[in-house]
Order: structure tokens, then C-alpha cells, then sequence
């Protein structure tokens, strides 16, 4: 059963739209959608995303969807582009064309940018800061002042969405990674006396909050100091041309 469930998660040709049901695998059988794995397969989309952005990620479909009705000549075919398959283009069968979907052999060559080591810890160290903060978060959502609240989970998307970023090394990164540490040493002071970290021991207290706060204030130094130095080297090198 698990190998049939990974024929339904891969984008091999042969394994598009097939093997819906998971467990109740006999009603792919009654109504013609049950594929044995033939070969080897390959997970993802028939078209990789290729980022690791979480935002992007959810919107970048519609981000081609809109394209797509924009760009399409029409009423009818405007609105075949919302209601028909994503597979569907004027001429097409309502779910397109089998054939124009990528014939992907495994193994392909995995989605990762080069980064240095460094860059790697520090987003999975952030990325258990932001864990905490969720949290405290749902642990005091019903004394946590609403205004708070929702600026701290506005804060945690945008938060995810740099990490994404950096892991994706997008040149303008640093930028948005300097401006989301200042503005957590911003926040602080304002966050703080809503979690549940006053009702653990002081010496806990303390040294979880310095630990989080020293993270923060190393981090604002390193990324402004990487930021200055790209402005520099840009700055010299206009001077140079």
C-alpha cells in the first residue's frame, strides 16, 4: 500500500492523477485510477517550485493562475482557465494533454542553492526561536492582548518568509534579515510580559531570555555588517566603472 501511495506523490508521467483513495486503494481499482509503481519514482510537483519561501509557496499558483487568465484571449477561455484543469490551454481537452506534462526520470537533480554552513545553523536555530514563540503564543492566546497577538503572528510569517529567503539565497536577504532582528529587539519589550516566561523560575527566565536576546542582538550586528560591506563593495565598484 505505501508503494502505491507513492505513485500518488510523484510527478513521473505515469503516475499523474492516479491512486487518489490512500488506505480505501480498492476505489482507484473500480473506477480505473490504480497504478503499480513500474519504476522508480519521483516526488514534487509537475513543475518544481523550486524555493523554499513559505508564502510563495502557497501563492505562487494563483501568481500563474492570474497570469494565465491575463494573458489568454477571451471571455470563455478566461474563465476555462479558473474552472478547467491546470493542464488546459485553448485547443486542449478540459485536463490537457497527458503527453505535455515533463517526463521526469529519477534520479533528477535535487532544488539547493549554494550556502555556506553557517547560513544553514543560523535558519534552523531561528527557526526553533520562532517554534518557541508559536508556542507562548498559542498558550496565551486568550491573554495576550489582541493587538499584540496578531503583530506577533504577523511577525513569525514574516520571519518564515526571510529564513525562506535566505535559504534561497535571494541577494536582498540580508536586507530583510537585518530589518526582522531589529525589529524583534523593537518588540521585545512589548511581547514579553505576555508569555507564560515570568511564571518559570527567575533563573530560567533570565537566562532563556538572554539566551533569545543576545541571538537577536548578534545576529542585527552581523547582518548589518554584512549588509554595509555589499553596499561597499557595490559603491566600489561603480567607482571602478
Amino acid at each position: 500500500m505505501w508503494a502505491a501511495h507513492q505513485v500518488h506523490h510523484s510527478r513521473n508521467r505515469y503516475c499523474i492523477d492516479k491512486n487518489y483513495a490512500g488506505v480505501l486503494i480498492i476505489w482507484d481499482r473500480i473506477f480505473g485510477t490504480f497504478e503499480p509503481e513500474s519504476e522508480k519514482v519521483v516526488y514534487g510537483l509537475t513543475h518544481p517550485i523550486n524555493s523554499f519561501e513559505p508564502m510563495y509557496i502557497q501563492l505562487c499558483h494563483f501568481i500563474h493562475i492570474w497570469k494565465t487568465f491575463w494573458s489568454t484571449e477571451g471571455l470563455g477561455n478566461k474563465l476555462s482557465v479558473i474552472f478547467k484543469g491546470p493542464g488546459w490551454s485553448p485547443g486542449q481537452p478540459r485536463l490537457g494533454n497527458i503527453e505535455d506534462v515533463p517526463d521526469v526520470k529519477y534520479p533528477v537533480e535535487k532544488y539547493e542553492p549554494l550556502l555556506p554552513n553557517w547560513c544553514i545553523i543560523y535558519a534552523f536555530y531561528h527557526m526553533h526561536i520562532l517554534i518557541l514563540g508559536y508556542v507562548e503564543m498559542a498558550e496565551g492566546e486568550n491573554v495576550i492582548r489582541p493587538l499584540i497577538l496578531y503583530g506577533a503572528i504577523i511577525y513569525q510569517v514574516f520571519s518564515l518568509s526571510v529564513l525562506g529567503m535566505i535559504l534561497d539565497a535571494r541577494s536582498f536577504a540580508a536586507w530583510l534579515e537585518l530589518v526582522r532582528c531589529i525589529l524583534y529587539v523593537a518588540a521585545d519589550y512589548y511581547f514579553i510580559p505576555w508569555t507564560r516566561l515570568p511564571l518559570l523560575n527567575p533563573v530560567y527566565q533570565l537566562a532563556i531570555l538572554s539566551i533569545i536576546r543576545i541571538s537577536f542582538l548578534a545576529s542585527t550586528i552581523v547582518w548589518l555588517r554584512h549588509c554595509i560591506k555589499s553596499v561597499t563593495i557595490r559603491w566600489h565598484s561603480k567607482k571602478l566603472e
